[in-house]
Parts: C-alpha cells; sequence; structure tokens
C-alpha cells in the first residue's frame, strides 16, 4: 500500500534531525527511554525490562521501512544525531497518514516533537494521493493533545474504547482523535 510513497531517509529542522534508525540505536533507545515508565504511560507498549525488546523493536521498524509498510524516524537533536531522544512513526492508511510519537522525559516540554511533527506534516502533504493526517492520544493525556494542536491539528472527537494503553489498563481506552486536510 506504501510502495508508491517515497519519503527520505533524513529531514532537518532547526532543531532535530530526523533520520531512518539503524540497529545501534537499540542500545541507546533503551537507556534513553524505552525503559521508562513514565514515558510508556500512554503508550500501546510497556517500559521495556531488557535491551532484546528494543532490538526487536528497531529489527521491526527497519523491515517497515524496507517494506514500505511505514516510516519510523528517529529523532535526535541536531547537534548530536547518534543519540536519539525520541522517534516519530508514519503509518500509511488508504490516503490517509496516521503518526505516533515518543520523546525521552529530559526532552519533554521543549517543543521537540512538535517541530518533528510540523516537519512530517510537511513531507507527508508532499506525497501524491495523501490528503490526511491523523493521530490520537489518551483522554488524559493532555500534552500529547497539546503538541497536536500546535503542529496545527484540529479535534475531530472521541474514540470509544480505542486503544489499550498496557500500562494504565488491560481494557481499551477512550482517545481524542486530531487531524489535518489539504
Amino acid at each position: 500500500m506504501g510502495a508508491d510513497l517515497k519519503f527520505p531517509d533524513r529531514c532537518e529542522t532547526e532543531r532535530l534531525l530526523l533520520r531512518k534508525p539503524v540497529t545501534e540505536d537499540a542500545v541507546q533507545i533503551f537507556g534513553a527511554y524505552a525503559t521508562d515508565p513514565d514515558v510508556a504511560r500512554f503508550l500501546i507498549w510497556q517500559p521495556h525490562k531488557e535491551p532484546e525488546e528494543t532490538k526487536e523493536f528497531i529489527a521491526s521498524c527497519l523491515e517497515e521501512w524496507e517494506e514500505s509498510k511505514g516510516w519510523p524516524y528517529v529523532i535526535a537533536h541536531r547537534e548530536k544525531p547518534e543519540e536519539p531522544i525520541g522517534m516519530i512513526h508514519l503509518h500509511r492508511t488508504a490516503h490517509d497518514i496516521s503518526v505516533g510519537y515518543v520523546l525521552a522525559k529530559s526532552w519533554w516540554g521543549q517543543g521537540m516533537i512538535t517541530e518533528a511533527f510540523i516537519a512530517v506534516i510537511d513531507l507527508c502533504f508532499s506525497q501524491h494521493g495523501i490528503y490526511r493526517i491523523s493521530a490520537f492520544c489518551d483522554v488524559e493525556n493532555s500534552g500529547s493533545a497539546r503538541v497536536m494542536e500546535k503542529a496545527g491539528l484540529t479535534f475531530e472527537g472521541i474514540l470509544r474504547r480505542h486503544t489499550i494503553a498496557p500500562s494504565l489498563s488491560a481494557e481499551p481506552r477512550d482517545c481524542k482523535l486530531y487531524a489535518i486536510v489539504r
């Protein structure tokens, strides 16, 4: 489905480098945020307990790139491109790109994800056939909702019992849906 899309391996913003992951990122990601329960709180995965979990995740990211099923980008500060501070992940569904993201807690509140999100909006809308970019967050995740609003997305509604955040509940939780269209 995504074979017709061509995303670059790298994208630079004023402060950030978004780049295709490499195998060596797993060690840095494990240490920077994959084990942090605060980071994983609202996400679909629980904190990693072993570096092997992070290595498997990076392997799946590389497979997505290879098969054009998704485009997970490592987020790094431009001054330290080899040190991941988060990720932003693009998934195609028909004429839509769904975006997910994560950021190390030490970088929260500095506008990093908003800057990365704005950059991927530009990348996505430069692609033929992409008319909508969407993202969602747990109804209690006010920080993530603010990121989407600052990036220019509009609140569309509540997705009832939509996503399991295993750190919070074994049952699906309500999520806020945001989108931007061209």
